[in-house]
């Protein structure tokens, strides 16, 4: 199992955006809700699967990004 930890912000006009040195960059035009989940004991909140696949529905520019990101869609196209 593979688990991936991305820091989120809510910028001014509710987008969610990724925070980078060099800037902040979008992550998500659509909120996030309030889905919650538990890890070992620590509860944290989750991005709900229906935004991960429309994220990941669309590849990026760069080569190796758009290949995690059709990996990344077809392992989400298999969660119930």
């Amino acid at each position: 199992m593979r688990l991936e930890l991305t820091f989120l912000l809510r910028g001014d006009d509710g987008a969610v955006l990724i925070p980078l040195r060099a800037g902040s960059v979008p992550f998500s035009m659509e909120p996030l809700g309030d889905d919650v989940a538990e890890l070992g004991g620590v509860r944290v909140r989750v991005i709900p699967l229906d935004v991960l696949r429309s994220g990941k529905s669309h590849p990026r520019d760069d080569a190796s990004d758009a290949a995690k990101d059709r990996a990344d869609s077809e392992t989400l196209s298999r969660v119930p």
